[in-house]
């Protein structure tokens, strides 16, 4: 376990690892162990407060997925602090506060999407680490356990926003879990190789895989927990053998196991069609697909609705992707080159994918930046492309 002392603001994940840069982050911490940064207090204040959870609270109707209370390990059930009145569900203040004073745990599953600041942190850790993020707020008021000791099939960064919380932190009993691998409890006479009681301002990095048991320590505790869900060489093979389907050989029944010789022959094709499919780029084709998959938030402009006009485009003219957090390149392996969006594919030039490859639904581009450097040609390909994706409400645009 490594504990490093350093103050910034929560601007985005090189701020919130500060002294510890990305690179030692990940040459060093990422995936190995956990990793505690001390803070100082009020660092996360803009994320998010006490005061702000209430009014998020007041003016939302969170439903079943959204809100949860849980106690040592179980779910209360939503009834006894929800009021439900023409499919609407509203907060029972009384026996909701009743509930969180008596114990209880709250959490709110994916408060990226109801917290502006918040969402901007997890899109800059996904964007930093080529992960599928979402971010859960948990809130407790005394020292009783929400959950039992656990692990996680994603790595997490924990933000401690308000109060202390006890965390112990146990090595894994079960090499990288997968979603719905069974949990391995740590020994009764396995002591936890982390034990420490986090503060306000503090963060914590938890590797995937590393078993935990968060305990309240009597008073307000207010954290964010930032899940990282990185592609899996499971989820890369079953990828794989979806996209090779189409190849007869594949499809074909495979030889009977007594009949040694041609199982043996049909190990060789198998193998040399895997081969193929690697030197043939089939892994960064996967990430790519994976990056593409996180999907975009959607951001409105009633004015306009995110439209500039093709004819009032330029240089300065701003470019997102709205539907897709990445669009899909890929080569055609006659030196031109394909973007993909939604089961579609438009052919172009090499160097105009990669141009597109840069849009993202998470930072605007300048149309300059993305024409710069371009002959006339893809230049003129570039915006012939950007007009049709724009046109099919993938790509929002804003005046610069």
């Amino acid at each position: 376990m490594q504990r490093r002392s350093g103050q910034a603001n929560a601007a985005g994940l090189e701020a919130l690892l500060a002294p510890v840069s990305l690179d030692e982050f990940l040459g060093g911490q990422f995936g190995r162990g956990p990793l505690h940064l001390s803070g100082g207090s009020g660092r996360f204040g803009d994320l998010l407060n006490e005061d702000g959870l209430a009014r998020l609270l007041e003016t939302h109707s969170l439903d079943d997925d959204r809100l949860r209370v849980v106690r040592q390990g179980k779910d209360i059930p939503r009834e006894r602090y929800v009021r439900t009145r023409r499919g609407m569900g509203r907060i029972d203040g009384g026996a909701f506060s009743l509930l969180l004073d008596s114990g209880a745990t709250l959490i709110v599953n994916h408060i990226d999407d109801l917290v502006p600041a918040v969402a901007a942190i997890a899109d800059d850790v996904g964007d930093r680490l080529g992960a599928r993020t979402a971010v859960n707020l948990y809130a407790s008021w005394r020292s009783e356990h929400g959950f039992d000791p656990h692990w996680d099939h994603h790595d997490v960064l924990v933000l401690q926003l308000a109060g202390r919380k006890k965390w112990s932190i146990y090595r894994p009993t079960h090499a990288n879990p997968l979603r719905g691998d069974p949990f391995v409890p740590p020994g009764k006479e396995d002591a936890p190789d982390f034990e420490e009681l986090l503060e306000d301002g503090d963060l914590l990095y938890v590797p995937r895989g590393w078993i935990h048991a968060p305990v309240p320590a009597g008073d307000l505790s207010l954290h964010l927990t930032i899940s990282i869900t990185r592609p899996t060489g499971a989820g890369f093979l079953e990828w794989l053998a979806s996209e090779l389907k189409a190849d007869p050989e594949v499809r074909a029944t495979m030889p009977f196991a007594v009949d040694e010789k041609s199982l043996d022959e049909w190990k060789a094709r198998m193998g040399a069609i895997v081969g193929r499919a690697l030197a043939g780029q089939a892994p960064e084709r996967y990430l790519a697909r994976k990056d593409a998959d996180r999907g975009a938030r959607p951001r409105f402009s009633f004015s306009d609705f995110g439209r500039v006009p093709p004819s009032e485009w330029n240089d300065a003219t701003m470019l997102r992707s709205a539907s897709l957090h990445r669009f899909v390149v890929g080569s055609a392996g006659d030196g031109g080159a394909s973007v993909e969006a939604l089961g579609q594919s438009w052919p172009c030039g090499a160097a105009v994918a990669a141009a597109i490859a840069r849009l993202t639904s998470t930072r605007p581009m300048r149309l300059g930046e993305l024409q710069d450097g371009l002959s006339n040609g893809d230049a003129a390909q570039l915006r012939q492309l950007l007009v049709l994706l724009a046109t099919m409400g993938l790509l929002s645009t804003a005046r610069g």
